[in-house]
């Protein structure tokens, strides 16, 4: 009769590190600056989101969100500093 050989996976081991930001108070504006121009397109994308599916049962998605900063950028240049890794991906139904 055969034997059942079980192995058992190494135990991942996870180290973080903490660090303090100390920002001079130039870095501090502008990530600030950064934060709130992140809150304000994550708020707005949601309204919209929303909106559209309370009024048209339609689901916006991500992709059809990030097609449009190129032109929302156009419009409003304070956002052309607002590095496009910053933006919030959330999926609403």
């Amino acid at each position: 009769m055969g034997t059942a050989v079980m192995s058992r996976a190494a135990p991942t081991v996870r180290k973080t590190f903490k660090y303090q930001l100390q920002p001079t108070a130039e870095q501090a504006g502008a990530m600030e600056f950064v934060l709130r121009r992140c809150r304000e397109r994550y708020t707005a994308g949601l309204q919209e989101r929303r909106d559209a599916w309370q009024t048209c049962g339609v689901s916006i998605t991500v992709a059809r969100h990030s097609a449009q900063l190129p032109a929302i950028k156009e419009v409003r240049p304070e956002y052309g500093g607002t590095p496009p890794n910053t933006e919030v991906r959330t999926r609403i139904p």
